[in-house]
């Protein structure tokens, strides 16, 4: 065979190859790409426990959560616990137990944190300490459960705030809860309060 058929041979191959390939990416891979269902993970916090309702100064008391994931599967969800009464966690808060497939994290005054979810980029600095437990996937109708003993810092109402976000972040279902008081992260959450009295 000829040096030039084989370019021939070679060039036709070539231009068979680019045209399959911008067929399929003009023609087939959108649609394939936008039929394509999106996973809508559905947080739901089945229960949070919470031991006591009033405690004297100086004293501790359990919160106890459990939480699922009742959509589909989520990439990233989260279960937030934040202490609006706490300057820290250190010393203040202790995680009794917990099954998620990673270690929950502390979140401290001043971290920087993700608010939108429309830019991974927005970011705003936190005024108060928080607690995140995390599964990393989180599957379909999988439940998890974290626990604490929160000692709190001054007299008075303790106020602390829970809720759950599901990624992909699609709609209001990717929240728990879907309604109430919103955070500084532009989330509603689930207000709970003890009242620490004199001892």
């Amino acid at each position: 065979m000829t040096t030039s058929k084989k370019t021939i041979i070679i060039s036709v191959a070539i231009v068979a190859s680019l045209t399959f390939y911008f067929t399929l990416s003009v023609f087939y891979l959108p649609d394939f790409y936008q039929s394509l269902k999106t996973p809508i993970p559905i947080p739901f916090l089945s229960e949070v426990k919470i031991s006591e309702s009033m405690i004297h100064f100086g004293n501790s008391f359990d919160i106890e959560i459990t939480a699922t994931n009742t959509g589909d599967t989520a990439d990233h969800q989260t279960v937030s616990v934040a202490f609006l009464n706490l300057t820290q966690t250190e010393g203040f808060v202790q995680i009794t137990k917990y099954n998620f497939p990673q270690s929950p994290f502390l979140i401290q005054v001043g971290d920087e944190i993700n608010y939108d979810y429309a830019s991974s980029e927005d970011t705003i600095t936190a005024p108060y300490p928080a607690i995140e437990a995390y599964g990393r996937p989180w599957e379909s109708n999988v439940t998890y459960h974290l626990g604490l003993k929160v000692t709190p810092e001054e007299l008075g109402t303790f106020v602390f705030y829970v809720k759950s976000v599901g990624q992909p972040h699609t709609d209001d279902l990717s929240h728990f809860p879907s309604d109430g008081l919103i955070d500084y992260q532009r989330e509603f959450v689930k207000v709970y309060s003890v009242n620490v009295t004199e001892p």
